[in-house]
């Protein structure tokens, strides 16, 4: 197999990789995925509000002159914190056209959480809502579009607990739709539908950009009871969901109920097969998707029918000696040298570094490819916790609640759950504990998804002979223990 290119160096304060060629389908940049398209064509849906491709694209170079005539120079760093779809579309388009670096901040986010991404990222400029201007503003000069420069970071927990921030280049943010493009060619009456939020970039890029580059309208669903009417009366035709969701649509209703739904595409956890049994003979595909942040999404697929994920153009994989998936550009065919991962962690050399290993992209999954290329994921090498699609860092939550006076030692591990993938539990060590006292000491600081939904106060925690927490040991406690009464952070 060719050696891939060498791998990204750092340079502070950004990092710089080798420019990667030209998708052979699809835009690079988002002006031309703007301008691809009739500017009556309808981009965006989020409950009664709509956008055209049009109201997109003047909507956002209006605001990218505005930002430019604000002082935003380009490589500058602009955060938002948005609850409306719609907006924080217009601003990361606004912030890639005014040559910005665009990071969202979850408005569920904690105080805690919020301080800890501003403060690595320390960008010049953070938004709550879309600064106002005038509808008449003039539509200054912007930096050219360039599809290599650095365009986007997202902020994802590590194993050591701290958030670290992703970046990704400008075209690498088109590359989910116009692989997209290579797969299938793009219908008139397309609708994407998904309830993940916008803020985290994975799904910005995977459904939003993808829509645009597609030509296909975007619509923002409700989760819950209400996902099943809502794909139906919205008439949209593929879906992004995480496993829950597939979950809430077998228990809610039947598969013949959703309307003209085609295909769904499942990503952020491990996909139970019970739930892909449930749309046989229905017609609808389901596709699950693996990926990573630092993609920044999905690079492997694979359909219900199948075994082992078939990657997108443009990526190899390979699994090193000890058994780590390990990824790079292609670097022939047509797709020769066109994906690029990320080209770094902001401001994190020590773990960028760590990151890539001789010119391959360190996945730190478990897993092997087979000789057709076919990628098989057997876990995840670091502690993670999978919650209805939600990422979480056990290290994180142990770490809050190691500074609670009463804690002298605590393992955080997730356990098994029928319709969430996973929950967190907790197993503390210490003197006079209260499961409701630990409980409010997590959630001042954390998001209520993270918070431990099973307690366990032990005398110590079980360990191995090389001084390792014995997870199997603390997940057989908790099976033993049985459900306690605690109530259960929302989703």
């Amino acid at each position: 197999m060719a050696r891939p290119p060498e791998p990204p160096v750092l340079q502070h304060p950004l990092v710089q990789c080798r420019q990667p060629r030209r998708f052979p389908v699809g835009p690079v940049t988002v002006d031309e995925a703007l301008a691809a398209h009739p500017a009556e064509r309808l981009a965006l849906i989020d409950g009664e509000q709509a956008w055209t491709f049009g109201d997109l694209d003047l909507t956002s170079r209006r605001l990218a002159s505005h930002l430019v005539a604000s002082g935003v120079s380009v490589g500058d760093r602009i955060a938002w914190t948005l609850a409306s779809a719609g907006d924080l579309l217009v601003a990361l388009l606004a912030t890639i056209r005014a040559g910005g670096i665009w990071i969202s901040i979850d408005p569920r986010a904690t105080e805690h959480e919020r301080v800890a991404v501003l403060a690595d990222a320390t960008p010049q400029a953070f938004h709550t809502e879309l600064p106002r201007f005038s509808l008449d503003t003039g539509l200054g000069p912007l930096p050219d579009p360039d599809p290599h420069r650095p365009a986007a970071i997202g902020y994802t927990s590590g194993t050591t607990g701290q958030p670290k921030g992703v970046v990704h280049i400008h075209q690498q943010l088109l590359y989910p739709g116009a692989a997209s493009l290579a797969e299938s060619r793009a219908e008139s009456d397309e609708r994407i539908g998904t309830p993940l939020a916008f803020s985290t970039l994975n799904i910005m890029a995977l459904v939003p950009l993808t829509a645009l580059v597609r030509g296909a309208t975007a619509v923002v669903l409700p989760g819950g009871t209400e996902l099943a009417a809502s794909i139906r009366n919205s008439n949209v035709t593929q879906a992004v969901l995480v496993p829950t969701h597939l979950y809430d649509l077998i228990s809610g209703t039947t598969p013949q109920h959703l309307g003209d739904l085609s295909k769904i595409l499942v990503g952020g956890a491990r996909l139970d097969p019970n739930l892909e049994t449930g749309f046989a003979g229905t017609g609808v595909t389901i596709t699950s998707s693996y990926g990573l942040t630092e993609a920044p999404t999905g690079v492997a697929r694979r359909q219900s029918h199948e075994t082992g994920g078939a990657l997108l153009p443009g990526i190899i994989a390979r699994a090193d000696t000890e058994g780590e998936l390990l990824l790079a550009p292609d670097p022939e065919g047509a797709w020769g040298g066109c994906w690029c991962p990320t080209i770094g962690y902001w401001n994190n050399p020590d773990a960028t570094a760590a990151l890539y290993r001789d010119g391959w992209l360190r996945t730190g999954d478990f897993g092997r490819v087979d000789g057709q290329g076919r990628v098989f994921v057997d876990g995840r090498i670091s502690s993670m916790i999978n919650r209805g699609g939600s990422t979480i860092s056990a290290t994180e939550v142990e770490a809050v609640l190691r500074t609670h006076p009463q804690v002298n030692d605590v393992a955080v591990f997730g356990f098994d759950d029928e319709r969430l993938g996973q929950r967190v539990a907790a197993a503390v060590v210490g003197n006079d504990l209260e499961v409701a006292a630990l409980r409010d000491h997590v959630r001042q600081q954390l998001s209520g998804h993270k918070t431990p939904e099973r307690w366990l106060l032990l005398p110590e925690l079980p360990r191995n002979r090389m001084g390792k927490v014995s997870l199997v040991t603390l997940r057989e406690q908790l099976a033993a223990a049985g459900e306690d009464q605690s109530s259960l952070p929302e989703l």
